[in-house]
């Protein structure tokens, strides 16, 4: 049930289609069902743990609603604390299990937990806490239904990798329902085609060419290194962006629109910039959840600081159970913490890096190398291998056959070209929005680059299904 498989566009298409035939009254229970059979789907088990979820967070939720004073907090915190134990226990017990035998210098396997993890529960847990916050805070409706509740939970595009939506917006989507126009659903369309190019195309085909390189401790030159990182750079904007079209555009279909989620990130000029422009839904998501509720950017500098990087150290955990991930998360603070102290303290100023053409060029390049380096870490099975990268990257001299062909090559002039297009031209709005011909043609050449630069003997998952 993958969003790039045949069986996720039969389950699409057979559900718009049930979708459609039934009255308004009918739709949101249906959508709910149908999410609730997606995930089944995927694993019967992860449901009953999906509902209880949404179940206990819903109903703890509601009595704060009820409570006033003490007794509403002591409510929200239970809520908010029903997401975050479970997600606690399925998918970081045996990090901290194992991170005490490491520190107790245990045997590898003294203590070992097997606990499934159930796919999308980051998303999910976020999605249950995002209400009860909001609830809190007097952003919701307070009738909110139970079914209006768990449809917003459980959505089927965004339920395993998001984006993560925001309660009211959602919920209001769904009270407010109209039939989606034309242009609408020719975005939708073009999203999903979109998505499906990002992933089975360029993501894809960039997964191959540095597989080999991430299998195993490497041993190749610097170049190769260097290539290989950039390589895993592409594939993971490519591969997340490409799922969120999809799932945007699948939405869209049924005439619900979720938030954007990337923004040409790789164009952008400082970090700050970067998490402006990365994965939107979540960066917002901590901005308003987490750093503005540990004090944000009052009680003076040092307080600001603090709260950043201990916002990306938290930020980075989320994306995975390892201290790799904590080390990512890390990198991104300390690159924002010191973006503060260089940005001038005047406002109006301009910052030395976006004064001038060859300014902004070279800041760009700065930004698209620091966040390449840090994505070692990301992508690093262990601490071993993420130095044993950057060992080489940096280790001048020894040269290796290149992992790129001339064809990746290609599509990295295309992917440049494409973002820059996109960044100053609006080109898929233009494309939406132009005559039938020309919109019928930009699909054919999509298709066709989908029957013929796809690996076809090969599946790969989208690579934040993990978390």
């Amino acid at each position: 049930m993958f969003a790039n498989s045949l069986g996720y566009f039969v389950f699409l298409a057979a559900t718009l289609l049930v979708f459609y035939l039934l009255p308004r009254s009918c739709k949101t229970p249906m959508l709910l069902l149908a999410s609730y059979g997606f995930y089944a789907l995927i694993d019967w088990r992860m449901t009953l743990l999906l509902l209880s979820m949404t179940t206990l967070s819903y109903s703890f939720t509601q009595e704060m609603l009820r409570s006033e004073g003490r007794s509403a907090k002591g409510w929200k915190i239970a809520a908010i604390l029903v997401p975050i134990l479970t997600l606690t226990v399925f998918k970081y017990l045996g990090f901290f299990a194992n991170s005490v035998s490491v520190l107790l210098n245990l045997p590898p396997d003294a203590i070992e937990l097997h606990i499934l993890l159930p796919a999308g529960i980051s998303f999910y847990a976020f999605h249950c806490i995002s209400y009860t916050m909001d609830a809190y805070r007097g952003k919701v409706d307070q009738d909110v239904s139970l079914g209006e509740y768990a449809l917003y939970v459980a959505f089927f595009p965004k339920l395993l990798s998001g984006p993560i939506a925001r309660p009211a917006e959602f919920i209001g989507q769904i009270r407010n329902w109209q039939r989606p126009d034309e242009n609408l659903l020719s975005e939708g369309f073009g999203l999903i085609l979109l998505g499906l190019l990002k992933k089975c195309v360029f993501a894809d085909n960039f997964a191959l060419a540095t597989a080999t390189y991430f299998s195993g401790m490497p041993t190749e030159g610097w170049l190769t290194a260097w290539i290989s990182t950039f390589g895993f750079t592409l594939q993971l904007y490519f591969d997340f962006s490409g799922y969120s079209d999809i799932a945007i555009g699948s939405s869209l279909l049924f005439g619900l629109r979720l938030p954007q989620n990337f923004l040409r990130p790789y164009l952008s000029l400082d970090v700050q910039e970067f998490w402006r422009r990365w994965h939107i839904s979540l960066s917002s998501w901590l901005r308003d959840y987490l750093y503005i509720p540990m004090g944000g950017n009052r009680g003076g500098e040092l307080k600001t600081c603090r709260n950043l990087f201990l916002t990306m150290l938290i930020g980075g955990l989320w994306h995975g159970a390892s201290w790799t991930f904590v080390v990512w998360g890390g990198i991104h603070g300390f690159l924002l913490v010191l973006l503060r102290f260089l940005r001038p303290k005047t406002k109006g100023v301009v910052p030395f890096w976006r004064k001038s053409f060859p300014a902004r060029i070279f800041s760009g390049l700065v930004t698209f190398l620091c966040v390449s380096i840090a994505w070692v870490f990301f992508k690093a099975s262990s601490f071993e291998q993420a130095l044993a990268i950057l060992r080489q990257m940096f280790h001048f001299g020894t040269t290796s056959p290149l992992p790129f062909t001339s064809f990746h090559w290609f599509l990295v002039i295309l992917a440049a070209v494409g973002m820059v297009l996109e960044e100053f031209t609006g080109l898929f709005h233009r494309i939406i929005n132009a005559p039938d011909l020309v919109r019928a043609f930009v699909a054919v050449l999509v298709l066709y680059a989908l029957v013929f630069f796809h690996i076809t003997d090969m599946q790969i998952p989208f690579l934040y299904f993990t978390f």
